[in-house]
């Protein structure tokens, strides 16, 4: 009978762990380009959108360029929430930007463009 109590028990428990509903993670994701408050507002806007994510501890950090998200993992994954950031214009972590959102921001969001800047202008000291 002991014993018998025993596996109930045990078949109990496993159960109750297999049936997990939420699994929550915190992540950092860098964003190279989150280099104003304006940007921050264009990724928590888009990250708004997304579910899974909890919104009320969303932390964007502009000068360490981070966005601190708590997720639950059963919902979305990683990855997801870095191509949501990438499809609004910004890279994070290893995943580039889409090239048409981030020629898409606003002025003073975009990212300047690597070889183009005054520093390539002409000016009468170099013509």
């Amino acid at each position: 009978m002991r014993g018998a109590m025993l596996t109930i028990a045990a078949c109990v428990s496993l159960a109750m762990v297999a049936c997990r509903t939420h699994d929550y993670r915190r992540a950092a994701i860098f964003v190279p380009e989150m280099k104003n408050q304006a940007a921050a507002e264009l990724i928590a806007k888009a990250l708004d959108r997304l579910p899974g994510i909890q919104k009320n501890k969303l932390i964007l950090d502009v000068d360490r360029r981070q966005v601190i998200v708590v997720y639950d993992s059963m919902e979305v994954a990683l990855k997801n929430i870095e191509f949501v950031i990438c499809e609004a214009g910004f890279s994070a972590n290893d995943v580039p930007a889409r090239p048409e959102a981030a020629a898409a921001l606003p002025p003073e969001v975009r990212a300047p463009v690597a070889g183009v800047g005054a520093t390539n202008l002409p000016t009468a000291a170099n013509r």
